[in-house]
């Protein structure tokens, strides 16, 4: 039955899917995972549904596993992977560049979330750390208080902007100083690569 429900939306790339399923509190998961092409983009995007009792896949969440962005002489990169601890799902996500790509993020978020007694997810934390751009000694931006305490009201609400603009973007709560170091190496270790496969057998 699902493979007929899920044919017209994975006719063109179904047989380069990797389809995987597992089960939180008895109820049972279907994740798909596909490379794309879209313009300078290429990747893998992961869809998380929940198997409904009459057969039917809903929709929870997409994520990247892997994207690169940009030419031969820069990339902007996004490494992204997920495990579970018990009830919980733990989304891992990191993004860098390569080569002469100057205005692509690097940082790291982790997103929870916990399975609910109906299957759905239901957000618990998302945290990040986010440099917008290549630091530089001529950086006039916000972002140069991440790493200067910021002195004046002005440039106290120059980075209270920055930090909102990259909570937007990025969907969660900027951490700073230990924390966002924290951040960073758990983020490292989830993505190691000794961790190959997209769902993390328990």
């Amino acid at each position: 039955m699902r493979v007929f429900l899920l044919f017209p939306f994975f006719f063109l790339s179904l047989f380069a899917s990797t389809i995987e399923h597992f089960q939180i509190k008895g109820h049972d998961f279907t994740c798909i995972s596909e490379g794309y092409r879209l313009y300078d983009s290429k990747g893998t995007s992961m869809v998380l549904y929940h198997d409904e009792k009459d057969g039917d896949l809903h929709h929870l969440m997409t994520f990247v596993l892997h994207d690169q962005t940009g030419g031969c002489a820069y990339k902007s990169i996004e490494d992204g992977y997920f495990e579970h601890e018990g009830d919980q799902l733990i989304f891992y996500t990191a993004w860098h560049r390569s080569g002469s790509a100057i205005d692509a993020p690097v940082g790291a978020r982790i997103m929870r979330y916990a399975v609910d007694d109906q299957g759905r997810l239901k957000r618990l934390k998302s945290q990040i750390y986010i440099e917008a751009h290549k630091q530089s000694k001529q950086d006039e931006s916000a972002m140069r208080y991440l790493f200067t305490t910021p002195q004046t009201r002005k440039e106290k609400a120059a980075l209270a902007r920055y930090v909102k603009r990259m909570q937007e973007s990025f969907d969660g709560e900027f951490v700073f100083g230990h924390e966002a170091q924290v951040l960073q190496e758990k983020v490292a270790e989830a993505l190691r690569p000794k961790k190959k496969s997209v769902w993390k057998k328990q």
